[in-house]
């Protein structure tokens, strides 16, 4: 169990595709200490969670009873007076690939979804270029001009 522990751990500093997984509006997602950051074309979602609720998750996943409600607080960042054909740049692609299955019901199963060291919306405004990656196990994010 210890090399689980230690994946979960290190999730962070990827940015893994949206193939199906999550609603067609998110291009990207990646984990961080204590939530997610969901990458649109117009903006971003951070949603927090409490880590004291990913050990009842994973008890509940292996047979144990738990309290299926959990809190988790969003912030959607929504970049304004953009246009609506942006393109999502990928950069660095990395070795990992995801697998998500959501159900016994092979349907409802994602898998290869690849993943990378940095994702950037090209032509966010006229001119300039938003780049997200990590530095030193921080998300980062820059406005290229």
């Amino acid at each position: 169990m210890a090399g689980v522990t230690t994946l979960v751990a290190q999730s962070g500093g990827a940015f893994i595709e949206n193939i199906g997984q999550y609603p067609p509006e998110v291009k990207f997602y990646t984990n961080f200490n204590g939530g997610k950051v969901f990458i649109e074309a117009t903006g971003m979602t951070y949603v927090f969670q409490d880590p004291a609720n990913f050990k009842p998750i994973h008890d509940h996943h292996q047979g144990r009873s738990v309290n299926e409600t959990e809190e988790n607080y969003a912030v959607k960042l929504k970049f304004l007076e953009t246009g609506q054909g942006q393109e999502v740049a990928l950069g660095n692609a990395l070795p990992t690939r995801y697998n998500y299955f959501y159900s016994q019901n092979p349907k409802h199963w994602v898998s290869g979804a690849r993943s990378f060291a940095e994702v950037a919306i090209n032509d966010l405004y006229p001119g300039v270029d938003f780049k997200l990656s990590y530095e030193g196990g921080q998300l980062k994010y820059d406005l290229l001009l």
